[in-house]
């Protein structure tokens, strides 16, 4: 990220290679992973993601709310098989 590789860093090309249901925390003041680029991914990701968004929340909603953000992990895994 030193180069500003980050600002190209697009994968969403790729995500169709995910088969497996993915849990996306986003955090609505988040500076690396915009909410608005979490929520492609989520909406790229169709039926196999659940989105879950924190405001006022950064980079980690499931550290900047721990108890959200723990209850959001442990939703989603209790509806995984």
């Amino acid at each position: 990220m030193v180069t500003g590789e980050h600002h190209h860093f697009d994968l969403r090309d790729e995500l169709d290679r995910i088969s497996s249901p993915s849990l996306i925390l986003a955090g609505e003041r988040d500076p690396v992973i915009p909410i608005d680029g979490a929520n492609a991914v989520a909406e790229a990701l169709g039926n196999r993601a659940r989105f879950v968004s924190f405001p006022d929340c950064g980079h980690g909603a499931w550290r900047d709310q721990p108890v959200a953000g723990l209850a959001a992990m442990g939703s989603f895994m209790e509806g995984v098989d």
